[in-house]
């Protein structure tokens, strides 16, 4: 049991605790809370003005705490639509969605050969745990790394959410291709990551080290837009598209 137990952590959230903003959200004074074992900013001013400002400017959030792991090998693809129940592997550059266990989970090739999973709902660290243990049952399919305490998981969302981001990015996120639920590995801020387009913003995903610079960058990029920072209670409900 006490085995299981160490696998189960290490293949479900794998949490630090701290995103690597922590100290950003306390020096801001936002109003912390822990949720799965990690330290959240649920808010920094109040809810009604946050949703404000991500309805009518364009706000930052960190959502570092949420489920993430990759699947990597020549099967993943594979491995990836029997989970979701998809009759063909999803096309790159495209956000796949679907439901494991009462889970919401989103999976996107980020490369060849390497799948981005994501978790959103309720009870996501059994189910990541779940399906790590059903990647390691089939023995043709590549395992699932856990990789949500590795990296930085920022939403820059609201109708100037896309002035900022040209300002810290050459990656032509407006060419037709690029649609709601589209995803592509780029660079901002100087930064490689994975961009995800949201209905009204991105989502962005970059190595825990660059979180605070880019999460910095952000927010001076987007001062003269009146960027402001907004909390997990905010930014989830945003639609991801």
């Amino acid at each position: 049991m006490a085995t299981e137990a160490i696998a189960k952590r290490s293949l479900s959230h794998e949490a630090s605790g701290l995103s690597s903003l922590s100290e950003r959200h306390h020096s801001l004074h936002a109003v912390m809370q822990s949720v799965s074992g990690w330290s959240v900013p649920l808010r920094y001013s109040t809810v009604e003005d946050e949703l404000s400002v991500l309805a009518n400017g364009v706000g930052l959030g960190d959502l570092s705490h949420l489920p993430c792991a990759e699947l990597k090998g020549a099967r993943a693809g594979e491995f990836v639509a029997q989970l979701l129940g998809l009759k063909d592997q999803p096309e790159f550059g495209r956000v796949v969605t679907g439901e494991y266990e009462g889970a919401k989970l989103e999976c996107c090739r980020i490369s060849t050969g390497t799948w981005l999973l994501m978790a959103w709902g309720e009870a996501t660290d059994d189910v990541l745990f779940q399906i790590g243990r059903r990647a390691q049952n089939d023995t043709q399919a590549a395992p699932m790394i856990p990789v949500t305490s590795g990296q930085a998981f920022l939403r820059l969302a609201g109708p100037k959410s896309s002035s900022v981001l040209r300002k810290v990015t050459a990656f032509d996120f407006d060419a037709p291709g690029f649609q709601v639920g589209s995803c592509a590995s780029t660079k901002v801020a100087g930064v490689r990551g994975v961009l995800i387009r949201r209905v009204g913003g991105f989502d962005l995903l970059v190595n825990r080290e660059f979180g605070e610079y880019v999460w910095e960058e952000l927010l001076l990029a987007g001062r003269g837009e009146g960027i402001q920072p907004c909390g997990v209670e905010a930014c989830m409900r945003i639609a991801n598209g």
